[in-house]
């Protein structure tokens, strides 16, 4: 028996599984530390328990504090000491003992935590309690074991049980089991009887735990002997092994898990989890990931979470879900790209190298002989083939011999064709190769050509026809033949290959593709509706197909064949990506940079219902809670919910009727903010997804807010009255002063009409005129334009358009701003005006006219003015505003034209246009005729 123990022992030191096959493969389950940086119990923690709603309560050195999941409270007890204990019982009220402190704390109204004393209704003798170091649910109450005395609590005046002043003995605990509360007092164990205490056994023995077993018996935890099943009357050795390893360490805490297997949990050494029969599992320490500091309380959430509190931080470990991680605390560095098994050893490549485990030594080690990165592992017979960056090796255990002519290739990924044993395809950096068995011994036959470059995954169909995916050159699908290689390829980019259901199946960035025709790709009729951000799918041996999401997607197959997407509870791995997603018989491995997560496609895993938010508080911008309608103008609303769920990845999603028309979009932020509502009634509406996808029930939270003290009831009334008073006295002063006004007003329609004409012509005015330059504006210009195009065309006389542009106008803006740009813009105008002899008042027209048509750019109308007088006239109008040193020069571009058609004025600015985009192109602060670039004949 003690070599049983102690080949048990060797194998729960490397923290490994003692159970099954393939339990070395196992890694360690899923950890987040909190450090006290995270959270507001103090610089240390004592003790944790979870109430009927999934709170979590931590006693430490600041007091009780509530945890939800997003928000943090704490409440101080009286005395300001720490608190070494909390329980939680059949009622809404959280027992809490301290030092010469013991009492209970539940939420007021606003959802504030607030604590209540028993210590006045204690006698006087026993108000000097010492530690509360234990506090333990009853049938009935609580009962508080302190370092003085013993109290029952049952939600009236607390009763004395024991007074413990002169007991000897530095053990003090109490224990919950499915039916009785235990206690300990360093001298056997004791059960509570109503009033009074029965011992129970184990005379003269320190009981460090008690945890419920399975029937009517009870595992419990005797110092320096070990464990032992216990049903009232006979005491039986439990977990030999774990007893042997347990001598001369501290049971301080444990607990069950919502699968049956026990925790057991030492004060520095670590925790032991075991079998429901005893079997020693797994021990888990500080080499593990668990803090090093001194080890309080373990308690299992309504989740199926291992919560282990610390001198300090706090742990969650995930132990309801069937995935594990193999990392550097396995001996396994790099990113993982494959696995394979090999004679009964599990072989992982990395960038790396090649590293190996088996039972005998489940660490990873590194095997030196294969160069690193290792890209590709493959089992062949009794062949263990690497795929690396510099060439394929054969290894026979730790000895690896190079293929002939691989030296100078880098192989990323090897397939064994079923189609052709004695063929192994390989994917090159530089397209695709085959080796060759000849015999005993394999060669390289050589790349095939024409095959694209940085192939990834591979797949031989029935046909012995090759399909693979790459990253940059879509899907290949080759066939070997008499006549060569027969190449097609599908789709472009980076995509990838699969097979499910018997069907080769391509990825692309979210889609799940089936290969059609000649190179054609449509979605998959049967997956094609999973569409997210993945690149990599695997079908495990159920059928279901995984995709390498964020968390990882699963698409459970049905009876009838179809496939649906489904909340699972898998674990979100902290990463942008998973990098390798692969298939392995019942486990399905996936890889995270420097993680490598293994699950158990076989286990049955314990379905997770979101629980819906919860309200944590309600506040106005002063920071006081809301607990009646909200006042007018009341500033700002804030909302807080949580999800009173611990897992990671929890998003929120709200909806404020009747304001929100529609739900907001998943956040994971736990508040929202509101501002100037409007008085009425409002309902709150939120609720929250996991980080499977699935999604709660929602949360609704009511209130009011008043209407202005000028909107209310009494306020529209009087506003009533005094409206009617008004206009009664309105109607009487209007009916008294009716005739006289009636002739004032006649006499002042004609004077009145007189000035609204005025008025008129001045806005007419206004509205033609360029608001900045005070020249006429383009809608002034198109209609003197067309007016005179009229004109020249009924006097056979030539019209002229001059088009003017600054140069680099958007510069000097950038460098000098706005103003020096608004400043040039009226000086140019001015100029313009001044030189011309018309300037834009529709009334003063006597010949020619200048206008702003745009941000920098003016126009010029030239009655009876040919082609040839124009640009003279354009080029000093050029040379003026150059001497004008604004910062900025012009270009011109001119046309003339005798009109041969009553509407053809549009061919004239469209050859001034022209002109103008040539002086542009010339170089600009020039001069371009339409006539002289071809543009346009006169």
């Amino acid at each position: 028996m003690r070599v049983l123990a102690s080949l048990l022992l060797a194998a729960l030191a490397h923290g490994v599984f003692a159970e099954g096959r393939r339990d070395f493969e196992r890694g360690f389950p899923l950890i987040e530390v909190r450090q006290e940086r995270d959270h507001t119990a103090g610089s240390q923690i004592f003790a944790l328990t979870q109430d009927r709603g999934g709170l979590l309560y931590f006693g430490g050195l600041a007091g009780v504090t509530r945890y939800d999941g997003a928000w943090w409270t704490t409440v101080a007890l009286p005395n300001e000491s720490a608190v070494f204990s909390v329980a939680s019982g059949k009622g809404p009220e959280i027992a809490v003992g301290g030092i010469d402190e013991m009492g209970w704390v539940t939420s007021d109204a606003s959802g504030t935590l607030v604590y209540h004393s028993l210590l006045p209704q204690l006698p006087q003798e026993y108000r000097r309690t010492g530690d509360v170091r234990t506090v333990c649910s009853t049938r009935d109450g609580f009962v508080f074991v302190a370092e003085n005395v013993l109290v029952a609590w049952n939600g009236g005046t607390p009763r004395v049980l024991a007074d413990l002043r002169r007991t000897s003995g530095a053990s003090r605990h109490c224990f919950r089991t499915n039916s009785a509360t235990y206690i300990s007092l360093g001298d056997g164990l004791s059960r509570i009887d109503g009033t009074r205490l029965v011992s129970a056994g184990f005379a003269g023995k320190t009981i460090d735990l008690v945890l419920p077993l399975d029937g009517d018996r009870m595992l419990v935890a005797v110092r320096n002997e070990g464990l032992f099943a216990f049903d009232g009357k006979s005491i039986t050795p439990f977990s030999p092994a774990a007893s042997e390893w347990l001598q001369r360490k501290l049971v301080v805490t444990g607990c069950r898990l919502v699968d049956g297997r026990i925790i057991i949990g030492t004060r520095q050494h670590g925790i032991l989890v075991l079998g429901i029969d005893g079997t020693l599992e797994q021990r888990l320490d500080d080499a593990a990931g668990l803090p090093s500091d001194v080890l309080t309380a373990a308690i299992t959430d309504r989740e199926g979470a291992l919560w282990l509190t610390y001198h300090g931080p706090f742990v969650r470990i995930d132990l309801a879900t069937p995935m594990s991680v193999l990392d550097i605390r396995r001996g396994l560095q790099g990113t993982a790209s494959s696995t394979a098994r090999h004679r009964e050893r599990l072989y992982v490549t990395t960038s790396h190298g090649l590293f190996v485990a088996d039972r005998a030594h489940p660490k990873f080690r590194l095997i030196e002989s294969i160069p690193p990165p290792a890209w590709r592992v493959l089992s062949v017979d009794d062949e263990l083939f690497v795929a690396t960056g510099e060439g394929v090796f054969i290894l026979d255990d730790d000895r690896a011999r190079r293929i002939d002519d691989t030296e100078e290739l880098v192989v990323y990924n090897l397939l064994h064709s079923q189609h052709d044993p004695n063929r192994i395809w390989a994917a090159l950096k530089n397209g695709l190769g085959t080796l060759r068995r000849d015999g005993n011994s394999w060669h390289f036959e050589g790349p095939i050509a024409g095959t694209p470059p940085y192939l990834r995954t591979m797949i031989e169909d029935e046909e012995g026809t090759l399909w693979a995916g790459s990253i940059f050159n879509g899907v290949l699908r080759l066939r070997l033949t008499n006549e060569g290689p027969r190449m097609t390829t599908f789709g472009r980019g980076e995509m990838d290959v699969a097979r499910v259901d018997g069907r080769i199946l391509a990825v692309r960035r979210g889609e799940i593709l089936e290969p059609v025709g000649n190179g054609r790709l449509q979605p998959d009729p049967r997956l094609g509706h999973v569409r997210t951000s993945f690149f990599a799918i695997a079908e495990d041996s159920r059928g279901n197909v995984w995709a390498n999401g964020s968390p990882l997607i699963f698409v459970r197959r049905m009876e009838d064949g179809s496939y649906a997407r489904e909340p699972m509870p898998i674990v979100t791995i902290e990463a942008p990506r998973v990098q390798m997603l692969e298939a392995d018989g019942e486990v399905m491995w996936a890889a995270t940079g420097p993680r490598l997560y293994r699950y158990e496609t076989a286990a049955a895993p314990r379905a997770f219902v979101q629980p819906p938010p919860r309200i944590h508080r309600v506040v106005t911008g002063d920071n006081k809670a809301v607990t009646a309608p909200l006042r007018h103008a009341f500033g700002r609303l804030r909302i807080e919910f949580a999800p009173a769920s611990y897992r990671p990845g929890t998003l929120y999603q709200y909806r404020l009727a009747p304001a929100d028309s529609a739900w907001s979009a998943w956040t994971p932020e736990p508040s929202i903010d509101y501002t100037n509502l409007d008085h009425g009634d409002y309902t709150f509406h939120v609720r929250a997804r996991g980080a499977s996808g699935e999604t709660s029930t929602e949360t609704r939270w009511q209130f009011s807010v008043r209407p202005p003290w000028y909107r209310t009831m009494t306020a529209l009334i009087a506003w009533g009255m005094l409206f009617a008073l008004l206009i009664a006295a309105i109607v009487w002063l209007r009916t008294k002063t009716l005739h006289r006004q009636a002739d004032r007003l006649r006499a002042l329609v004609d004077e009145r009409t007189e000035d609204l004409r005025q008025a008129n012509s001045h806005l007419e005015r206004l509205a033609l005129l360029d608001e900045l330059t005070g020249i006429a504006n383009r809608r002034y210009f198109q209609r003197a334009f067309i007016e005179d195009w009229h004109t020249a065309y009924e006097l056979r006389k030539p019209l002229a358009l001059l088009l003017l542009d600054l140069d680099h106008f958007k510069q000097l803006n950038d460098e000098r701003g706005h103003p020096a740009g608004d400043a040039a813009l009226v000086q140019v105008g001015r100029y313009l005006a001044r030189e011309l002899r018309r300037s834009g008042d529709l009334g003063m027209r006597t010949k020619d006219l200048v206008a702003r048509i745009g941000g920098e750019e003016f126009a010029v109308l030239l009655t009876s003015t040919t082609e040839d007088e124009a640009a003279r006239v354009a080029e000093k109008l050029r040379a003026g505003i150059e001497e004008l040193q604004l910062g900025t020069t012009t270009s011109c571009g001119v046309a003339a034209m005798i009109p041969q058609d009553v509407e053809g004025w549009s061919a004239l600015q469209a050859a001034a246009d022209r002109a103008l985009y040539v002086a542009k192109k010339s170089g600009r602060n020039c001069v371009r005729k339409a006539s002289a670039s071809g543009e346009v004949a006169i």
